[in-house]
């Protein structure tokens, strides 16, 4: 299958906002997720609010041949002495740099295992201003949280999120090449 691949503002964001949260909230049904707490349509709704006005925002959509919203991602900058609410801050370099904070990357089940999720998450990374990107992954979530291993992000630590734990991890942008960075 094909797919096509497009950047968005904070402005087409907001007024793609009920496809994306219609795509959300089926994504997070599923375990280890299993809906509620933060991953419903009210709190990702919330969220959005304030995220999608964020320094730095960047959203990515994946459509299917038929123009379906089949995957999305996005993020914003996360500045210096910024971090995850609740997670012990990582030693070295990251906390006094720009971050890209990529807070969600989303690929519909039936989509999955096509390499759609990778081509989105380069694509959002690509050519980013910030030093380091950093994101939090529910360690019980597979594949995606082997991906982003095999992706080259490094744990730099634990933050509660909703009813569990989340890993909070660091990809370091480097202009050469992404490079794992090294966490303390």
């Amino acid at each position: 299958m094909t797919y096509s691949i497009t950047r968005h503002t904070s402005d087409e964001a907001i007024a793609m906002e009920g496809e994306l949260t219609e795509l959300y909230v089926k994504t997070y049904a599923e375990p280890p997720y299993n809906g509620g707490g933060v991953y419903t349509e009210d709190g990702f709704h919330t969220r959005n609010q304030r995220q999608f006005r964020s320094p730095g925002f960047s959203l990515i959509t994946a459509r299917s041949s038929e123009g379906d919203l089949v995957g999305f991602a996005f993020g914003f900058t996360m500045g210096p002495g910024r971090w995850w609410g609740g997670a012990t801050e990582p030693d070295g370099p990251v906390m006094g740099q720009d971050k890209f904070a990529l807070i969600e990357l989303v690929v519909d089940a039936a989509h999955r295992g096509q390499g759609l999720g990778r081509r989105m998450h380069d694509e959002i990374l690509a050519n980013r201003p910030e030093r380091y990107s950093t994101l939090c992954a529910h360690p019980g979530a597979q594949p995606a949280r082997d991906a982003y291993d095999r992706w080259g992000w490094v744990k730099a630590g634990t933050v509660g999120l909703a009813d569990d734990q989340a890993d909070v991890m660091v990809l370091d942008l480097k202009k050469d090449g992404r490079q794992p960075v090294e966490i303390a």
